[in-house]
């Protein structure tokens, strides 16, 4: 598996020994509360499945889920991801509260964006975001992403339906955006 390298940030692989930063950051319910999947309270066990679960596909299907980090080797403060996920491939990220507000999220989300685009065959990338996760629609709308739909998804962390904004990125709309 390859890392990708922005002008900040690595995205590495995720390994066995991110479960304990995964398990702290996601430990923060102002984290945890604009995902859709993740547990409340998220515990060693929630980020030691998830990890094995990923290590447990195949390798292709691995490199999808990207630790993002300071430092080649350094600890997680975020993951980004794209994986299949009903539509069809999906961008989802989350990030280490004390992260928050640098830019950091943008460059990750945009340097697996640019990643997945590389491919010809792709030709769109969806994502989602909770109603009211501001920070996150700044981010889907600087990549170039496009409202589709709004609709509602379970949160498991809050335990109810909540409001989402399904978006989408075209292989066209990237393309032109890079000129």
């Amino acid at each position: 598996m390859q890392f990708i390298k922005t002008p900040r940030l690595f995205l590495r692989p995720i390994q066995r020994r991110d479960a304990g930063d995964m398990t702290r950051l996601l430990s923060n319910f102002e984290v945890l509360r604009w995902l859709a999947r993740p547990p409340h309270p998220y515990a060693l066990g929630d980020a030691r499945t998830f990890i094995s679960a990923t290590l447990a596909r195949p390798e292709s299907a691995q490199d999808t889920v990207r630790v993002i980090a300071l430092d080649r080797d350094g600890p997680l403060i975020g993951t980004v991801a794209i994986e299949e996920y009903g539509e069809g491939p999906m961008l989802g990220y989350w990030l280490g509260q004390s992260y928050w507000g640098r830019g950091f999220m943008s460059e990750a989300a945009g340097a697996l964006t640019h990643h997945f685009f590389a491919n010809p065959a792709n030709m769109a990338l969806q994502s989602a975001y909770i109603s009211g996760n501001e920070a996150s629609a700044a981010i889907q709308r600087r990549l170039g992403f496009d409202m589709v739909a709004i609709g509602f998804t379970f949160s498991a962390p809050l335990g109810c339906q909540v409001p989402d904004i399904k978006t989408c990125l075209t292989r066209a709309r990237y393309e032109m955006l890079k000129r």
